[in-house]
């Protein structure tokens, strides 16, 4: 009875719940110390590393691509850190942690194969210059500009504004659009009456009229390619538009434009 009295006695509560609450206060203390400078570090390496990007991003447009890359790992890197070091500051041993991290990585190895084909099919896209941030590429039958690339994934969005998250890993054959300027078509009905001499003339001059725009981005003038389709009444012109593919809707509405204002003014009936 003596000692129940002597432990739970005010004066010994009294000193248990002190020192408890010293202890509690010393651990939330130097978690909110971790997370601030878990916050500081975040901010202050992602400024840095946007500043140095956005440098040297106009002498090596590919540093916009490994931009990417290297957030994604600095992100995972200081999450690491900070998982670590705020379970140290609540009194947690992390050795053990540390000790099985061993054992968990080979079996996580085995289980997350994908995960390294697709950090290394990433890896080698770089190094390759297959593509990067910011041009135009096919893949899988998606069409797009490249927004972002990542340690896992590379994001695509199209001209609708869809945007699509491919695995790295899952990249197989890429076209790039952006390397060089593309062609392509723009076909127009007129008459079957029209002469094909005076149809050539026109779009000739319509043409060379486009390219001569400061404005405008088309890297040639628009030449007749020939006749694709042939009807009682109709014939369709198609009309070659070289451009990047970054304009190649605009460039390809101004030259119907364009074109329907040569032929209306040189009586060329379209159809």
């Amino acid at each position: 009875m003596n000692i129940i009295t002597v432990l739970f006695s005010a004066h010994q509560l009294s000193k248990f719940f002190k020192s408890e609450s010293i202890a509690t206060l010393h651990s939330l203390s130097r978690l909110a110390g971790v997370v601030i400078v878990y916050l500081i570090l975040r901010i202050l390496l992602f400024r840095l590393l946007d500043q140095l990007v956005g440098r040297l991003t106009s002498r090596q447009p590919r540093m916009q691509t490994i931009h990417g890359i290297c957030k994604s790992i600095l992100g995972y890197l200081l999450a690491f850190i900070f998982a670590v070091q705020a379970l140290d500051a609540i009194g947690v041993e992390i050795m053990p942690f540390v000790e099985a991290a061993g054992v968990m990585g080979l079996a996580i190895g085995f289980g997350a194969q994908k995960l390294v084909k697709d950090v290394i099919s990433g890896f080698f896209i770089i190094v390759d210059n297959v593509f990067a941030v910011g041009e135009i590429v096919s893949i899988a039958g998606i069409t797009g500009e490249v927004v972002e690339m990542g340690m896992r994934i590379t994001k695509i969005q199209d001209l609708s504004g869809r945007l699509y998250l491919m695995a790295n890993g899952d990249i197989g054959t890429v076209t790039n659009l952006s390397r060089h300027p593309i062609i392509d078509y723009v076909e127009i009905s007129v008459a079957n009456t029209t002469e094909l001499t005076l149809l050539n003339s026109v779009i000739q001059t319509v043409g060379e009229s486009l390219v001569a725009q400061t404005e405008g981005h088309l890297h040639a003038a628009p030449q007749l390619q020939g006749i694709s389709a042939l009807t009682g009444t109709a014939m369709t012109a198609r009309i070659s538009v070289e451009t990047d593919p970054h304009h190649l809707l605009q460039e390809q509405m101004q030259v119907r434009e364009a074109l329907k204002e040569g032929f209306l003014k040189s009586n060329i009936v379209l159809i």
